[in-house]
């Protein structure tokens, strides 16, 4: 029989375990046993023990060198560059970094899809050998929660053994049409750990889920005449714009806005921006009008006819929701002067004519 040492090298250059500590090395003598049949047995080992102590560190080395330990040493003969051998200890105890790989994401709620929202390592600094969980929490959101989008899991888990970029850890968010006419909505969900073990990244922790509207949840707004005429003298002259399509579950606003061309604003006409407001209800079905009354300004002077154009605009607050029709989206009004009883007027009996040439 033969017998080799195994021995600790503490005073190797990077080993960091320490015994007693960290691992435990069982017997140090490694018995070669003779057999008359074969000469030697089955390989003879030794049991190193690793500790866990539980505690976030780096990784550790230990060093152990092989040594003839018969008495005869002679008979035994330690293979040069083989006599050393090294086991690094990996610490399954040391956290993770996580965070977002996205910042916002687009959905459109008439598709009535799901989502994942998905966590990413960002960095490895050790391996976990149990499954490291955070938390969504939902910091900012116009959006309601089982109206327009249901979150089933709020809990991100990141499976052990995983390196970065390797896999991703989702949760699903369904996502619901309401069929309304509203404001763009938002969702903003935050990265929490709740384990000491995982680190979220600060400028990775959010991600903000935008939902846009469905085409047909906007509303076409017009103007109710593209021509209006007033007597000077009428004093106030009634504007209204209409609900072309769509039906409206909450406020919305549009702007009509004065634009002088023969007449004067402050002379013939007090001009300006005016908001006219349709509030839940409104449809093209009906009762679709809101109107503006118009002041006009009675100078008692003959004159011709004079002319002003009022546009009608969408406000920035619901241009997301709100579409102004490209054909009916500006009135003129005609300003018609009053005959004093010394004076007549005379006019053309058409504004316009369409003849084929060669007829009188």
């Amino acid at each position: 029989d033969l017998t080799v040492m195994l021995m600790v090298l503490n005073s190797t250059v990077g080993d960091t375990a320490i015994p007693g500590h960290d691992y435990i090395l069982g017997s140090q003598n490694i018995t070669f046993m003779y057999d008359e049949s074969s000469n030697i047995s089955s390989t003879p080992c030794a049991n190193v023990t690793l500790l866990d102590d539980d505690i976030p560190e780096n990784h550790l080395y230990v060093t152990i060198g092989l040594y003839v330990a018969s008495i005869d040493s002679s008979d035994v003969l330690i293979v040069p560059g083989k006599n050393l051998t090294t086991i690094l200890i990996l610490d399954d105890d040391h956290g993770i970094l996580v965070g977002f790989n996205e910042r916002v994401v687009l959905v459109n709620e008439a598709e009535n899809q799901s989502i994942n929202i998905c966590g990413y390592l960002t960095s490895l600094t050790g391996i976990w050998k149990t499954n490291l969980s955070s938390i969504l929490v939902v910091t900012n959101s116009t959006a309601e929660d089982m109206e327009d989008y249901i979150i089933s899991n709020y809990k991100i888990t990141f499976w052990s053994w995983r390196t970065p970029g390797s896999t991703r850890w989702c949760v699903t968010v369904l996502i619901f049409d309401d069929n309304i006419v509203e404001d763009l909505e938002e969702l903003t969900l935050k990265l929490v750990s709740t384990n000491p073990l995982v680190t979220v990244v600060l400028n990775s922790s959010l991600i903000t889920v935008n939902f846009t509207e469905d085409l047909t949840d906007y509303v076409e707004i017009e103007m109710q005449y593209s021509f209006l005429s007033v007597i000077e003298s009428n004093s106030t002259a009634t504007v209204c714009a209409v609900i072309n399509s769509g039906v409206l579950e909450k406020s919305v606003a549009v702007n009509m806005v004065t634009h002088p061309t023969t007449a004067i604003e402050g002379r013939d006409y007090i001009g300006g921006v005016f908001t006219l407001v349709f509030t839940p209800g409104q449809s093209s079905n009906g009762n679709n009008l809101q109107c503006i009354d118009l002041i006009i300004i009675d100078d008692h002077e003959f004159e011709f006819d004079e002319r002003l154009s009022i546009t009608l605009n969408s406000t920035p607050e619901f241009a997301s929701v709100v579409r102004i029709s490209p054909t009916k989206r500006e009135l003129l009004l005609l300003i018609l002067e009053i005959p004093t009883t010394d004076t007549i007027q005379i006019g053309m009996e058409k504004t316009f004519y369409q003849e084929v040439e060669g007829e009188t």
